[in-house]
């Protein structure tokens, strides 16, 4: 069985299609197996009709679930993200390794026009909508550093659920990190949020180690009060991990006298 042949068979094990429409796929896309995948995984209804009714809808259940077909329009989307990393562990089916790795490179992200769209139509009503939205767009973090005012907007939200889900976006945006530094340094001292700061922090790798440690020392001083009472795995301690990380990320340390946290 040669290469194609084999492709053909990954599309007809992994779908809902028989061969024959896999074929017909599979040729139409001159053979791409990652162009053939992501167009048998769209949703039956048309990019511009989900667009259509996204817009037209007031039920904030009917507007999220529209808005999750919608972005099954893209790559990479949910159905998609499952299969190339089953692959990649050896399941579902084998593909050779640089057919797994560029299957799980595909992307097909919404233009300016649809992300413009999508991110200015935001209406605090709908916040089932919202998370919806803000969940899916982590696949496009590249194309969202012109929106991430709105964003970091977003993480200011009374709705905490919004809030972090805005604050793990900024993580994937590229320097969005950096630039919403002082939004995420107010971030860490809510209990409910700075874990989700500090994961977006962790994708940071142009600040100062001296300004990270001044913003990190309350946490840190909390950190040492709660050694002194329960040892140092406690509450904090997943928050100390990831400030070590995030301090290594940008050419420093984490030093915490009582147990030298960061040290070797």
């Amino acid at each position: 069985m040669d290469k194609y042949d084999r492709h053909l068979e990954f599309l007809t094990v992994v779908t809902d299609f028989d061969e024959e429409q896999c074929k017909t796929v599979f040729m139409e896309d001159k053979r791409d197996v990652r162009k053939a995948l992501w167009h048998l995984l769209q949703p039956s209804t048309t990019k511009e009709d989900l667009m259509e009714q996204y817009f037209s809808l007031n039920s904030d259940e009917e507007k999220s679930e529209v808005l999750e077909e919608l972005l099954h329009c893209y790559c990479p989307n949910a159905r998609f993200n499952s299969i190339a990393t089953q692959v990649k562990k050896g399941k579902l089916y084998k593909l050779d390794t640089v057919t797994a790795k560029k299957l799980g490179l595909f992307r097909r992200p919404p233009n300016k026009e649809e992300l413009a769209k999508l991110l200015s139509s935001i209406n605090a009503q709908f916040p089932k909508t919202i998370l919806t939205l803000l969940k899916g767009l982590q696949s496009f973090g590249r194309e969202l550093p012109v929106h991430l005012f709105t964003i970091q907007g977003l993480s200011e939200s009374e709705n905490i659920e919004i809030a972090k889900a805005a604050l793990d976006l900024i993580g994937y945006i590229p320097n969005g990190p950096e630039k919403a530094i002082m939004a995420l340094w107010t971030h860490l001292s809510n209990p409910a949020l700075r874990f989700h700061a500090l994961k977006a922090m962790q994708h940071a790798y142009q600040l100062s180690p001296e300004f990270l440690s001044k913003i990190f020392q309350p946490l840190v001083a909390e950190y040492e009060r709660l050694c002194r009472s329960e040892g140092p795995i406690n509450d904090l301690w997943e928050e100390v991990r990831m400030m070590r990380t995030i301090m290594r990320n940008n050419g420093g340390d984490l030093w915490i006298p009582t147990i030298n946290i960061g040290r070797r």
